[in-house]
């Protein structure tokens, strides 16, 4: 069929797109043998047109066939052919598959030098297009972090296992800090995509010096293992955990699941300390830390790992533990409080907020039967499977359907009046509660006044994309892009907002992009900290934990780990309480 195109173009485009569907349907030898006629017609075709583009297409992909008969000598030939082409026309997109091409050659004939330097080609080309590359999102995965984030975990795999053969330390940690940061890049990546807000990496600082007590882990999920590089005052260090990506996220998914049902969760906790932080625990004792800044990726972010067991203690018992979305932090150094002014916003039961409802949350709530709704947990308590999309609402006024004080009734917060009188007692604060609690009128306060803590006792759910993400106020939805443009300006004023707390907040369930939504309340506000949930939370719990972390928090020699810490343990010994259920949902951005 491709022989009655007349046009030599188009008909070797039709060639390459017919080995690409019988690479895909796999049909065995008869598949490959199709494959290879198809590619060197096209290849021919291109060379006599002198087309590079074309020739450059039709060489890659030939060599790439030629790399999977392992047949390096001639696949390597036909790759550098396609990259001289590519480069004749300046195809940094063709670059990109080329060069990753090349290092996996390399690698494969034990040039492992050589490798690292293409896969960093490779990189640099993704990096030089990175804004032009579209990106789609299918059951909550990118498309970029599919199809371009194994050439980033590519180098670094490489990167940490070369480290191991430099005798030099210089060379050796300049190799480690190589390795991380190009693991950093998918998830600033992943951060602009998520976002939608391609600037998001430039609102945080690097980390630079910390506590001589403060480590940062930072793990490293690959296929056959995960490595951990942990930061102890400028110095790197590796240990590597062998426990292969699918098992390591079976493992996690499990504990996760248990610890939102209140479950048997030590034997799953376990084997996860034992995979993250057992390989840590002589360095970490070694160089007398007691706090962890956690840098979770992938599967890792959906669990707090202050819930993680050692076979005696829980985590959080033997350190003190923040989250940190990369390498960034919102100026770690700490600041002077004097009297943390706050505004307390509360909602005990929405208003006309319920006619802006996501549409699969109004329909999912509307359908759950009102004796479901257990009042002693906070939450927008839904299935996973009714929150994968989100739409307008259908419903031109949602007031006049028999359902909207059933809803409302659904959305009832009965702790959060108790919560706020609590946490007025002990803070200098301003207060908004429910028809107070109107989104114009928190706009104005916190654009009129230096509030030092932002505490808002209301539902807010952060899903999979930012469309979901949002807190509930009396009256309206707000959004991460409103709560921006109110916090952001403060960031760079002599007294920035110190800590924004959700205490009703949750992240979707199975889902390791939602809890980015909590991260970025940090980082879109300018916050320098966010607290806030992962899974709806013990009614009681929180209003016992979070005047117990404002309690700490007053204390200026107390950070702000700390202090989250100091609450759980208060709560841990509360017989009813003592389940991670209880009080490790909540976590310190």
């Amino acid at each position: 069929k491709a022989d009655a195109v007349s046009l030599p173009y188009e008909r070797a485009e039709l060639l390459m797109a017919i080995a690409s569907e019988a690479h895909q349907r796999g049909s065995g030898d008869k598949g490959v043998e199709l494959r290879y006629e198809c590619l060197k017609k096209a290849f021919e075709i291109s060379n006599d047109l002198e087309a590079a583009r074309l020739q450059s297409l039709a060489a890659g992909k030939l060599g790439a066939l030629y790399e999977n008969q392992g047949r390096l000598t001639e696949a390597m030939n036909l790759t550098q052919f396609a990259i001289g082409a590519a480069q004749s026309i300046n195809a940094q997109n063709l670059l990109l598959q080329w060069e990753w091409q090349v290092g996996r050659l390399m690698n494969a004939r034990g040039e492992k030098i050589k490798a690292i330097d293409a896969y960093r080609r490779a990189v640099f080309h993704i990096e030089s297009i990175r804004q032009d590359i579209p990106i789609e999102y299918q059951d909550g995965r990118s498309s970029f972090r599919e199809t371009l984030a194994p050439i980033y975990f590519g180098l670094a795999d490489m990167l940490l296992q070369q480290s191991d053969l430099e005798n030099d330390l210089n060379a050796q940690q300049r190799m480690l800090n190589e390795a991380r940061y190009t693991v950093e890049k998918i998830k600033q990546s992943e951060l602009q995509d998520y976002f939608k807000d391609p600037c998001i990496a430039a609102y945080s600082h690097q980390i630079e010096t910390l506590s001589p007590s403060t480590a940062v882990v930072y793990p490293i999920i690959l296929p056959d293992r995960l490595e951990l590089l942990i930061d102890i005052e400028g110095r790197l260090f590796r240990r590597t955990s062998e426990i292969k990506q699918d098992d390591l996220e079976k493992g996690v998914a499990r504990m996760a699941s248990q610890l939102r049902i209140a479950g048997a969760v030590k034997n799953s906790a376990k084997d996860v300390y034992t995979w993250l932080i057992a390989p840590i625990v002589p360095l970490l004792n070694e160089n007398h830390i007691n706090t962890l800044v956690y840098v979770p990726d992938g599967a890792l972010r959906l669990l707090p790992i202050a819930a993680l067991w050692d076979g005696e203690k829980f985590l959080i018992e033997r350190y003190a533990i923040a989250n940190a979305p990369g390498l960034t932090l919102l100026d770690p150094k700490p600041t002077p409080r004097g009297e943390m002014t706050s505004l307390l916003a509360g909602m005990s039961k929405p208003g006309p907020v319920v006619q802006e409802l996501p549409e699969n949350i109004w329909q999912a709530l509307r359908n759950k039967p009102l004796s479901q709704v257990d009042r002693n947990v906070r939450g927008i308590n839904i299935e996973p499977r009714h929150l994968k999309k989100t739409s307008a609402p259908s419903l031109p006024d949602r007031s006049k359907s028999e359902d909207f004080d059933k809803v409302r009734e659904m959305l009832v917060l009965p702790g959060v009046e108790k919560e706020i009188e609590s946490l007025s007692n002990n803070l200098q604060a301003n207060i908004l509660l429910n028809e107070n609690f109107e989104l114009e009128r928190f706009s104005k306060e916190i654009e009129q006044k230096p509030y030092r803590i932002v505490h808002i006792a209301s539902h807010g759910y952060f899903g999979g994309s930012p469309e979901q993400n949002f807190i509930m106020t009396y009256n309206k939805l707000l959004n991460m892009n409103q709560l921006e443009a109110l916090i952001k300006p403060k960031q760079f004023a002599q007294k920035s907002v110190e800590v924004i707390a959700l205490s009703a907040c949750q992240t979707a369930e199975g889902d390791d992009r939602s809890p980015l939504g909590l991260t970025g309340v940090a980082l879109k506000s300018g916050a320098r900290s966010a607290l806030g949930s992962l899974w709806p939370v013990s009614d009681t719990a929180a209003q016992t934990l979070l005047p117990a972390f404002y309690m700490h928090l007053k204390d200026a020699q107390v950070t702000k780990a700390e202090a989250l810490r100091q609450a759980q343990l208060d709560l841990m010994k509360q017989k009813a309480f003592q389940h991670p259920y209880y009080w490790s949902p909540f976590i310190l951005v």
